[in-house]
């Protein structure tokens, strides 16, 4: 069918050249292919000679019912040995058998041939031997006549050009249409009237027609006289006997609108039919058109194959003669489409006999006639079993492939050839913080930096363009606006077919901190050489005993001027031989260990010859990626000296210091002794004082005027006062002899037992308390049970005035101290005053207005530096105070010889 169509397409486009072989072939021609004796094509000429009808085929002619076998080797013998002679064969005398006759035919030749020169189809133009012809001149002159009146009256532009490039004869036409006068054209080449543009296809058809190929509806444009174009259709055969080739050419610029547009109509109704014969025979759908009665009217050879169809001639059967056991959902879709419906399917199962079930997408609506009226149904229907595995395995594929992108952890974008954003990972979403959702159908640009969009576009563009990148830095803003630096690489994606770019893939790694690691490194190794030159020690690194690198405090320990005197040069040199046995020894210890050892003193001969004392220090390191000692050399020549006069002098200090703390222990007992005699003598003058104002109280205090009772209960409470600061002194000089009983304490209970004994001075008073829960801390219970009595009686002492009193402990831990706090809402005091609150008899407020010693908050301060840490305190005049205190967090021996902690744990 493809053949045939091509076939005729030849015809249709080359009738001026069938025309003149009917003239040549008054009885008829037939069209055979040399490899198959059966004729593809008869002329009607010929078949209403032998009397064939028309069947709906083009021709049922059958070769050897008309050729003879000898005949038939007679046409394929003459046709090889005479292909490239000529276009037209010698008369052949040949024999047709039709029915029971021999029939004598002269018969001429054609033979075409593709562009390697191998024969394809011959041509046989008839004439019967019994018919009667005009004398052969005569017929010869009328043909010329004929033939010159054709020449010289024919509409398109006639030609003979030789092979050398030169007309050789024109016909009027060219002068009318091109305006050239025939002389101008035959003096000229004709490349001189083709357009420049044109050149290289003409030579090459040229070149084709050259070597016996002839050409058909070539087309190409011609410079008239007045240096316009016209575009002509060529139609060319060569002649190689004589050099040259007859063309015909045809102005399709100037033709008839009339003529031109019924031309185009039959030329687009041919190929529509054509294209309509090509698109059935080509479609993937497997094609059945019946009519209304279900029969058969044309059928595609897809359908015959994909429903395995064994009668290959089925045009006029029924269909359900076809298929007798198709089912009934099928014969009510035919019946619904002869209704008018249009239905189908995308996916449906069509069940086989052999048990097997393939799926079908099919299509079944109406056909109409002229009239509108339904002429029957057309079928489509597509076998798509194998796509719906393809699909099920792309599913799969899909799945597995979105599961490995979103498992990933490099970054990874895909985008189209217009950079618009088709595909992101997860690894992406978290990098830059969009989702897919707000990343997809984006501009790809979107992710970079303003500033740098433009050059980073450019890289795109060369990516895209097939130079994909190895490696490749590029920075990507985030949603917040942070960017990061991206180290991608990039893959271009084309379709099969046409090779086409599809997408581009570019996966990345956030490099950013990498970056910064780097950036720090650099700075670090920066720092690492300045601080090894600034060092005040010399250092030097030794690879395979050289040194190789030395800084200047160690040129000046070896005794060099400059570097170049040290670098490379072996260590051993600056050692006697039994300390380099010692020295390799060790560094063959550190290099199998990775190992530092212990410093150690001994003597290093200079490049000036002069020794000296030096204490060496060493370590395995790396440098330069191999491994390497680091020697610091500390020249302790002089220092040596100062250890041994510093020797002599500890000698002195300590025999020193035992004369002092013999005398300091005398005078302390001797301080002792006075404390104890001051307090024994100042106490027993005290209590006459208060004994005598007690009996003159109790005996005279009616007879007594009120002045005088007033100066008693002065003296009373003076006495009392003082034997309050007499008790003070003593506890304050006892609290820094005392040794402290280290014991692990529950503050949560020692606060209880503190608030239980001031419950004399809470009562009556409206007071909100705020205690956190306090930690276990390893202290001397009788010291800090002091602290907090002290600290808590001032905050209630200050805070008498407030008609609601608020008093907060707490505490927290700041490094490697427990520090607590009191706070209250009382009168407060000036910060400007605050270093004289931990003075002996010093006050911030007046005795009247707040009673004390001024000696408590001294005593506190003595107990907790006792305990290794500090009290301090912060205040605004009426707006309270806070006083803190901090107990370092170490373990102690407890009173029973074990050790704890602060949080009280073994």
């Amino acid at each position: 069918m493809e053949l045939k169509n091509k076939l005729i397409h030849f015809i249709y486009e080359n009738d001026d050249f069938f025309d003149k072989m009917q003239e040549e072939a008054p009885d008829g021609y037939w069209i055979c292919e040399m490899t198959d004796p059966f004729p593809i094509w008869a002329d009607r000429k010929f078949k209403d000679l032998f009397n064939y009808t028309h069947t709906g085929k083009e021709t049922t002619l059958y070769l050897p019912s008309i050729l003879d076998k000898q005949s038939f080797n007679q046409v394929k013998n003459y046709c090889i040995e005479n292909a490239k002679r000529k276009l037209y064969s010698e008369s052949l005398n040949l024999q047709y058998q039709f029915r029971e006759m021999i029939i004598p035919v002269v018969c001429n030749l054609v033979i075409l041939q593709d562009t390697n020169g191998i024969i394809t189809h011959v041509i046989g133009l008839n004439r019967m031997k019994n018919q009667k012809y005009k004398d052969e001149n005569t017929r010869l002159k009328e043909k010329a006549l004929d033939s010159k009146r054709f020449f010289d009256h024919a509409l398109d532009m006639l030609c003979i050009a030789g092979f050398d490039g030169y007309f050789k004869v024109l016909n009027p036409a060219w002068t009318r249409i091109l305006g050239w006068t025939t002389e101008e054209l035959l003096s000229r080449p004709w490349n001189d009237f083709v357009h420049p543009d044109d050149l290289k296809a003409t030579n090459e058809i040229k070149s084709s027609i050259v070597y016996g190929q002839p050409a058909y509806q070539f087309k190409n444009r011609y410079r008239c006289k007045d240096g316009s174009y016209k575009l002509l259709s060529w139609s060319s055969f060569p002649y190689p006997a004589d050099n040259v080739m007859y063309g015909v050419a045809r102005d399709l610029t100037e033709a008839n609108k009339t003529q031109l547009k019924l031309k185009e109509e039959e030329e687009k109704l041919n190929h529509l039919r054509e294209l309509f014969a090509y698109v059935i025979e080509h479609n993937n759908a497997a094609i059945a058109i019946h009519d209304k009665n279900l029969r058969y009217i044309y059928v595609s050879q897809r359908f015959l194959d994909d429903y395995n169809v064994k009668d290959k001639n089925i045009i006029g059967k029924h269909h359900y003669e076809v298929f007798p056991d198709i089912p009934q959902k099928w014969r009510d879709v035919h019946q619904r489409a002869l209704n008018g419906e249009v239905l189908s399917a995308e996916e449906d199962k069509y069940p086989r006999s052999d048990g097997t079930v393939d799926w079908t997408r099919w299509n079944c609506r109406p056909w109409y006639t002229v009239e509108n009226e339904i002429g029957g149904i057309i079928l489509y229907t597509e076998i798509i079993t194998h796509r719906k595995l393809i699909e099920e395995k792309l599913r799969q594929k899909s799945s597995y492939l979105n599961k490995l992108i979103n498992s990933a952890n490099a970054q990874i974008i895909i985008w189209n050839p217009h950079a618009e954003i088709t595909r992101v990972n997860v690894a992406m979403e978290r990098l830059t913080g969009f989702t897919q959702e707000e990343l997809l159908g984006q501009h790809i640009g979107i992710l970079f930096p303003e500033k740098e969009r433009d050059a980073t576009l450019a890289k795109l563009t060369i990516a895209m363009q097939g130079n994909s990148w190895d490696v490749e830095e590029i920075k990507i803003q985030t949603k917040k606006g942070e960017l990061r630096t991206v180290l991608w690489n990039s893959a271009n994606i084309y379709h099969n077919e046409n090779n086409a770019l599809v997408e581009t893939l570019a996966q990345g790694q956030d490099i950013t901190d990498r970056k910064l690691s780097e950036l720090a490194l650099r700075e670090s190794e920066e720092r690492y050489r300045n601080i090894l030159e600034v060092s005040p020690a010399g250092k030097l690194i030794i690879q395979d005993n050289l040194i190789v690198l030395c800084n200047s405090a160690g040129l000046e320990v070896l005794g060099a001027d400059n570097r170049e005197s040290v670098l490379n040069a072996k260590i051993k040199r600056f050692f006697t031989d039994d300390t380099w046995s010692d020295l390799s020894h060790h560094f063959e210890q550190m290099l199998a260990e990775k190992s530092v050892f212990a410093p150690y003193e001994t003597r290093i001969i200079c490049l000036d010859g002069k020794e000296k004392d030096i204490e060496i220090r060493a370590g395995f390191m790396n440098y330069n990626e191999n491994s390497a000692i680091l020697l610091i050399l500390t020249d302790v020549t002089e220092s040596k000296k100062m250890r041994e006069e510093l020797v002599t002098l500890n000698a002195e200090l300590e025999h020193r210091i035992k004369e002092r703390t013999a005398q300091l222990e005398a005078s302390n007992k001797e301080l002792e002794a006075f404390s104890y005699s001051v307090s024994h003598d100042l106490r027993a003058p005290l209590r006459h004082i208060g004994g005598y104002v007690n009996l003159l109280k109790t005996r005279f205090e009616s007879d007594l005027p009120e002045k005088a009772q007033h100066y008693l209960q002065t003296i009373a409470d003076s006495s009392q006062q003082m034997g309050q600061l007499i008790d003070d002194l003593l506890n304050l000089s006892k609290t820094g002899r005392k040794e402290l009983n280290w014991e692990k304490l529950d503050f949560n209970c020692l606060l209880k037992e503190v608030l239980d004994i001031l419950q004399n001075e809470k009562e009556g008073r409206h007071i909100q308390w705020k205690i956190s829960k306090m930690p276990a801390v390893t202290a001397d219970y009788s010291l800090m049970r002091q602290v907090w009595t002290n600290l808590i009686q001032n905050a209630l002492k200050y805070t008498l005035k407030k008609e609601k009193a608020l008093i907060e402990i707490n505490h927290y831990k700041d490094k490697g101290h427990i520090v607590f706090s009191i706070k209250d809402n009382g009168v407060g005091f000036d910060m400007q005053y605050a270093g004289k609150l931990f003075g002996v008899f010093q006050r911030l407020h007046s005795s009247d207005a707040y009673e004390g010693t001024g000696i408590g908050l001294a005593t506190v301060q003595r107990i907790i530096h006792k305990h290794g840490g500090l009290i301090w305190a912060n205040s605004q005049p009426d707006n309270g105070a806070e006083f803190q205190f901090s107990l370092p967090i170490k373990k102690h021996k407890l009173h029973n010889g074990s050790e704890n902690d602060f949080t009280g744990r073994r």
